[in-house]
This record gives structure tokens, C-alpha cells and sequence, in this order.
């Protein structure tokens, strides 16, 4: 059987209180199956330090070189994680948070336009959450991110210089 752990599981169990769990799952190795994907990668990839190879090489020691991953179908293939990894060229991976955080008021045609749609798309908190049933003690720059946007682009934007955007 093929087992799937998400990237938040693989995190959990490097926890010193998981080490139960971890010593168990490595013992089931030889009846069952760890696998990684590609998605795993594409979050160590927003890592700017090395510690991601550290995360990676943790990671091999429960799903060895068990990879599957989309590449015009879905592909079950014997890469470790840092061979998977090496694959592909990431300097210059940009997130679509990093995108969006990046726009500003000189952007280029395509930053203008990315802001444009984002502009157009409503995210009216407000409208599903009335004022009169928000908490009294609620941090003010939460509260404005909820009542004042009224689309995607104005709520990026405030998140931007709130605490929340860290």
C-alpha cells in the first residue's frame, strides 16, 4: 500500500514528541509504502535558506526515492527528494503571494494588468460577517482587513503592512 503523508505531517513528525510515531512509520517500511510529491518540493522551494535540504533529506528517510509527480499524467518514479529537486532550476520561483505583495503603483503592463483583475474580483467580508458580532477586544488591523476591502487586490494590499502578513 501506497501512503501519502502531507508536508504537515512530515513536519510534525521531526518533532522530538512524534518520535514514537516516526520510529514506527520507518519500522512499516517494509510493508508499506511512503511516497512524496512534487507539491512537497514546491514548499521547501519557498525556503530562500538551505535548511529545505536538511527538511528533504528527513524527509528520504521515511519515503526513500518513492516520487510521483505530473508531468501530462502521473508519473510513480525512483527519485530521492534532493534528486527530484535538482531536476528543475528554482532561482527563479516566484509565489503568487510574492507576486501580488510586489505590486505597486509603477508596476509593468503585466503587474498592472494582474492588479487590474485583482481589483475586479469582490471579497466583501463585511457582507458575511456583521460588525455588531465582531469581538470588542479584536486587533484593530484584523478589523480593518475585514471591513474595509471590497476586493482581492485592497485586502492583499492591507495585509501587506498588517501583522497578519508574517
Amino acid at each position: 500500500m501506497r501512503i501519502y503523508l502531507d508536508t504537515c505531517i512530515l513536519q510534525d513528525l521531526k518533532n522530538e514528541t512524534n518520535k514514537n510515531l516516526l520510529d514506527s512509520i520507518i519500522q512499516s517500511k517494509g510493508e508499506l509504502i511512503y511516497c512524496f510529491s512534487e507539491a512537497h518540493l514546491y514548499d521547501l522551494a519557498r525556503d530562500k535558506t538551505d535548511e529545505k535540504f536538511a527538511d528533504m533529506q528527513f524527509m528520504e528517510q521515511i519515503v526513500d526515492n518513492n516520487c510521483y509527480y505530473y508531468d501530462k499524467r502521473i508519473f510513480v518514479d525512483n527519485f530521492t527528494p534532493i534528486e527530484y529537486y535538482n531536476r528543475f532550476d528554482w532561482t527563479n520561483d516566484t509565489s503568487a503571494n510574492e507576486l501580488i505583495t510586489s505590486l505597486s503603483e509603477d508596476d509593468d503592463i503585466f503587474g498592472g494588468l494582474l492588479k487590474s483583475m485583482l481589483s475586479l474580483i469582490p471579497l466583501n467580508f463585511k457582507d458575511l460577517i456583521p460588525e455588531n458580532q465582531m469581538p470588542v477586544d479584536m486587533p484593530q488591523d484584523l478589523a480593518d482587513m475585514l471591513l474595509k476591502p471590497s476586493n482581492i487586490y485592497e485586502t492583499k494590499m492591507l495585509m501587506k503592512g498588517s501583522r497578519f502578513s508574517q
